[in-house]
């Protein structure tokens, strides 16, 4: 109406200061949703490599040691983008972390615990993740997948993915993991990835001549991943395993 209203301004800059007060909160947030980028813990080391679009993102790994030296780890990706994909991840992972320090340390249990929180609560923002057991003895694996694109096993012999990709996390009524149990043999390593990395059922000549490489470093299976996917549209989230390194 061409009048001046000052309170009018005033809500206007709380508001926008509100917004911008979130989105601090959901970067802070964001940069918790990583570990650190190489990680040895006991016999076990673990490298990662996350690059987020759009800032914010809802992919998430979470890692936790175990008396004995066992270590239990998640990877996650929540549908969608921004900064609820970002606290909803958070929240997934502080969920994890409160079961494996709690006792609860099977991973179909604990992908169990998160579908029951999520379940029905938004269809429209389902999760996919997948969570792993590492036993120190050995270098056994137990690992239970909830719709995230399965791990691959690489290294002494020829490359293959482990096990059934099961049904994602938050549908209602309905909840299938893909079960299975494998044991790292000298020189072979575990690969997950994000659905924004790779999202094939079989392993392609190309991605299996990457694998041949004697001493694979997560810069090269970020570089194929550039050249075959592409610009970067989804987050992307690579993790290594390798059993053998003990920590000092």
């Amino acid at each position: 109406d061409g009048v001046f209203h000052p309170h009018l301004h005033v809500e206007l800059f709380a508001h926008r200061q509100r917004l911008l007060n979130r989105l601090e909160i959901a970067r802070e947030v964001q940069r918790g949703l990583e570990p650190p980028p190489c990680l040895a813990i006991g016999s076990l080391t673990v490298s990662t490599r996350m690059e987020v679009c759009n800032e914010l993102g809802g992919d998430f790994v979470g890692l936790s040691r175990l008396e004995g030296g066992d270590v239990v780890m998640i990877m996650g990706d929540v549908q969608g983008k921004g900064p609820q994909s970002a606290l909803t991840a958070a929240y997934l992972q502080g969920v994890f972390h409160d079961c494996s320090h709690s006792g609860m340390s099977q991973p179909a249990e604990i992908l169990g615990r998160l579908h029951a929180l999520i379940a029905g609560k938004d269809e429209g923002r389902f999760v996919t993740a997948i969570c792993l057991r590492y036993s120190a003895q050995g270098g056994r694996f137990e690992i239970a997948n909830a719709g995230h694109p399965r791990p691959i096993l690489f290294g002494s012999k020829n490359s293959r993915m482990i096990g059934a990709s099961g049904v994602v996390l938050g549908i209602s009524g309905v909840f299938e993991l893909g079960v299975e149990q494998i044991e790292l043999k000298a020189g072979e390593r575990l690969l997950l990835m994000s659905d924004g990395c790779y999202e094939e059922e079989e392993i392609t000549p190309s991605l299996a001549g990457l694998l041949a490489a004697s001493r694979l470093e997560l810069c090269q299976v970020f570089g194929w991943i550039k050249e075959s996917a592409g610009e970067l549209s989804d987050d992307r989230t690579v993790v290594l395993l390798q059993h053998g390194t003990t920590a000092n």
